[in-house]
């Protein structure tokens, strides 16, 4: 029920065309559920942090025990690898945009959760606004990275039938 209060408030491309005029009747909604809503994103800021520090420990270890010593062993071995790297380079740039999106992101959330939405359902609206946002940005650097991990497979994927046809010249 509570996710569906959250998303009667529409998003701030509703807001734009609204010309960022929050409605008497959102005023109210806000007001009615303030408890309900507050209870909904105290639940969301912890399964939030949880699921932020599992793929955190995730992506770390994607890139510090699988993609880093692979091109070492690659490069220690005199071969081409330099696809390989510049994508490990990439994700680990994105793995940075997605921490500070992580932060950014429970800062706001934290902020959030201190509006009393009773008494000012302005700011709360406005605020929650700014969280979904920052939520989004989580999101989209969460996708970059699976997506550099994907290419990253497939170009090792290239680079191992490559080696394996340069095995067999030589045999």
């Amino acid at each position: 029920m509570m996710i569906g209060v959250l998303l009667a408030v529409p998003s701030s491309a509703a807001r734009a065309v609204q010309d960022d005029v929050i409605t008497d009747a959102q005023i109210t909604a806000i007001r009615t559920h303030c408890t309900d809503i507050q209870g909904a994103l105290n639940r969301l800021q912890q399964a939030d942090t949880l699921l932020r520090h599992n793929r955190g420990q995730l992506y770390r270890t994607i890139a510090d025990k699988l993609m880093s010593p692979l091109n070492q062993r690659i490069a220690s071995s005199q071969l081409d690898g330099a696809e390989l790297v510049t994508t490990t380079a990439q994700y680990n740039k994105e793995y940075q945009v997605f921490f500070d999106a992580y932060k950014n992101y429970d800062i706001e959330l934290s902020q959030l959760l201190t509006i009393d939405c009773r008494k000012q359902p302005t700011s709360f609206y406005d605020k929650l606004d700014d969280v979904r946002e920052k939520r989004i940005q989580l999101h989209n650097s969460s996708v970059k990275i699976i997506d550099l991990a994907a290419q990253y497979k497939k170009q090792f994927d290239v680079f191992r039938t490559k080696q394996l046809a340069n095995l067999e010249k030589k045999s």
